[in-house]
């Protein structure tokens, strides 16, 4: 995996999206029921695409459990 060839102490990844208001994707999110079309979308809204949404979830999952965890000292 390239993550692990940039020798990383820490690694955040985030998955999907952002939604914003009145947007073509905030229009799909409201036809596939992700989020209502009232939703303001104060809080922040991520879009997954449904394909998406079946496998990565558990392929994290096992990737992240084949990993070695270490903590670090304060």
């Amino acid at each position: 995996m390239f993550a692990d060839s940039l020798r990383l102490d820490e690694l955040k990844i985030t998955v999907g999206l952002r939604i914003c208001p009145n947007t073509s994707l905030h229009s799909i999110a409201v036809a596939e029921g992700v989020v209502p079309r009232e939703d303001d979308l104060l809080q922040p809204r991520c879009y997954l695409a449904g394909g998406l949404r079946e496998w990565l979830p558990e392929r994290v999952a096992v990737n992240a459990k084949s990993r070695a965890t270490t903590v670090m000292p304060n």
